[in-house]
């Protein structure tokens, strides 16, 4: 019985382990142009996209643009707001959805027990034909 639960224990870690890798390959970023404008119309619309926006200094912001303030992009990010001018922004990518990777990582999740029972019921059994089935 314990033998079981160490392996179940395994197979756990194993599996969540292999997921991680994957959704990383679930997004892409998107470069939009012109970055002030775009960001302005995603702010205006009221769309919850994330965004990437990098100022001339090299910093490197991330979040949602929710309301505008005169010339200026007011941008929700984890736990508070950032105010930018419209001519700070250097450039800026949109996070979109790769649908392929996403399909093979939910294919993959829902197929990938059933290949490693069949791979381990093929070692387990080797040799022993009929009789380890029974």
């Amino acid at each position: 019985m314990r033998r079981l639960r160490v392996f179940s224990l395994w197979r756990t870690i194993l599996l969540w382990g292999a997921l991680v890798p994957w959704l990383a390959g679930c997004h892409k970023w998107v470069s939009v142009e012109p970055p002030g404008p775009m960001l302005r119309d995603a702010a205006e619309s009221g769309h919850s996209r994330t965004y990437r926006i990098y100022l001339p200094n090299d910093t490197v912001i991330e979040g949602q643009p929710t309301g505008l303030s005169g010339d200026s992009l007011v941008i929700r990010t984890e736990g508070s707001s950032v105010t930018l001018a419209e001519a700070d922004i250097d450039r800026a990518q949109l996070r979109s959805v790769k649908v392929l990777a996403t399909v093979l990582l939910i294919v993959g999740v829902a197929v990938a027990p059933f290949l490693i029972y069949g791979v381990a019921l093929g070692i387990a059994c080797s040799g022993q034909g009929e009789k380890c089935l029974s």
